[in-house]
């Protein structure tokens, strides 16, 4: 009996502590996500906030993002963005350059 009790107490403790906690709307904010900027295009969403530097936005499967890749204005989303493309083509230049010195 005692063993039972004990059983169900601590399964009802892992339930409720499983339970997430209600949302608060000052949790919420909305962000754009540069992380698949150069393949999707910069992605707007309500998003919760976890730490300083990483957001979570719910839903079926919960999606998390760190910084640099999500921002709070859509000015700061487009200025990563194009320091990304920048970037890419920088590389793509350089592949280029490599490729068309090779000789067969």
């Amino acid at each position: 009996m005692r063993g039972q009790r004990r059983a169900r107490r601590a399964a009802e403790s892992l339930w409720t502590s499983l339970q997430r906690t209600p949302r608060r709307i000052e949790d919420e904010m909305k962000v754009w996500i540069t992380k698949y900027a150069l393949t999707r295009g910069i992605i707007a969403r309500d998003a919760e906030l976890c730490s300083e530097r990483m957001i979570v936005i719910n839903g079926r499967y919960p999606q998390y993002y760190h910084l640099p890749y999500w921002h709070r204005s859509h000015d700061e989303a487009v200025t990563h963005a194009n320091k990304l493309l920048r970037l890419k083509l920088s590389s793509l230049l350089k592949q280029i350059a490599k490729l068309e010195k090779i000789t067969f």
